[in-house]
């Protein structure tokens, strides 16, 4: 969520609302995100096929994470799972199967998603 909350204070910014009150809240959220977020969620938020279509690569540090995070990930290869990323997220309609996929993005927990239509795409 609280990816969701930043996207959410860029559309205020450009909103009719006192700079005082601007700075108090980007302060606060700020704090907040330097307390309690991580890289491991950044990885989720790309991954979570509710956010798919969410411009997550025009955030430098949620893609820096990510990649971090693959790069120390046993087993995974990052060049691979790039090239299977990009494939991710231009899932597109052209098959029944990615349009079951791309049907079920908001009905189903992440996971159930992944176990449903993992095996289907990259």
């Amino acid at each position: 969520k609280s990816f969701e909350l930043q996207e959410h204070y860029k559309n205020l910014k450009s909103a009719e609302i006192p700079k005082v009150v601007m700075t108090a809240c980007s302060r606060s959220f700020n704090d907040r995100w330097s307390l309690y977020h991580n890289e491991y969620q950044s990885v989720g938020w790309i991954l979570n096929p509710v956010y798919r279509k969410h411009q997550q690569h025009t955030n430098k540090d949620v893609m820096q994470e990510f990649f971090r995070v693959l790069e120390i990930t046993p087993g995974v290869d990052a060049a691979e799972a790039t090239v299977e990323l990009s494939k991710y997220r231009k899932l597109r309609g052209n098959n029944q199967s990615n349009n079951s996929a791309t049907d079920a993005e908001s009905k189903l927990r992440p996971s159930d998603w992944w176990m449903s239509f993992g095996s289907d795409l990259p």
